[in-house]
C-alpha cells in the first residue's frame, strides 16, 4: 500500500525525527546503532554534513517518517555511495523504504554517476534482504561476527547495486 509521501533533503530541523525513528525497537534491531546514541549526535550529522553525503526524508502527513542517507567514496573509491535507510515501524511495508532507495538511486545513477551503491544489512533481516533484491542489490559477501546484537555476535551481509550503464559490456561480474 503506497501513502502520500513528500520526499525532500533533511535539514537540522529533522533531528529529533529521524533519532526517534532509529530509537524504535523494530528499528533498532534492524541496524548497528546502539539505544545509548544521542540526539546530539543526529543533530551533528545533520549539521556537519558535507558535499559528499545526501540525506533524505520522507515525509508523510507533516511527519518524518523515513530517511535514506548516501555517502559518497572519495578518493580512488569516488565512484561507489554508501548507504543507510531507516523506515519509522508504523509505516513498515507501505512503500516508504521503496520511495526512497528509488529515489537515492536516480540521484546516485544520474547525477553522480556512481558505478555502485553498497550497503550492510544484518544477515537474520530476512525481509530486508529481500527488499534490497528486489530492488536490484546482490549479496557480494558476509562478515561473520561483525556486530554484538542481542547479546550474541551477528553477521552482516554486503550488498550492492550496479549501474549497468557504466560498467565494462553492461555486465555485473
Amino acid at each position: 500500500m503506497d501513502i502520500k509521501l513528500v520526499i525532500r533533503p533533511a535539514d537540522f530541523n529533522d533531528a529529533q525525527a529521524m533519532h526517534r525513528m532509529r530509537l524504535q525497537p523494530k528499528v533498532m534491531s534492524g541496524i548497528t546503532s546502539t539505544p545509548d546514541e544521542r540526539l546530539a549526535k543526529m543533530a551533528n550529522y545533520l549539521k556537519n554534513a558535507d558535499s559528499n553525503t545526501r540525506i533524505l526524508v520522507a515525509e508523510h502527513d507533516d511527519q518524518v517518517v523515513g530517511s535514506i542517507s548516501m555517502a559518497l567514496g572519495r578518493g580512488r573509491r569516488r565512484h561507489i555511495g554508501y548507504l543507510g535507510m531507516i523506515v519509522d515501524e508504523n509505516y513498515h511495508g507501505q512503500g516508504i523504504g521503496s520511495r526512497l532507495l528509488t529515489e537515492m538511486l536516480n540521484i546516485a545513477d544520474n547525477y553522480f554517476n556512481l558505478v555502485r551503491v553498497e550497503l550492510e544489512v544484518l544477515a537474520d533481516n530476512n525481509r530486508a534482504i529481500a527488499f534490497y533484491q528486489r530492488n536490484g542489490f546482490v549479496s557480494e559477501g558476509l562478515q561473520k561476527y561483525a556486530l554484538i546484537k542481542d547479546g550474541a555476535y551477528a553477521d552482516i551481509i554486503i550488498m550492492a547495486h550496479y549501474n549497468e550503464k557504466l560498467l565494462p559490456g553492461g555486465a555485473t561480474s
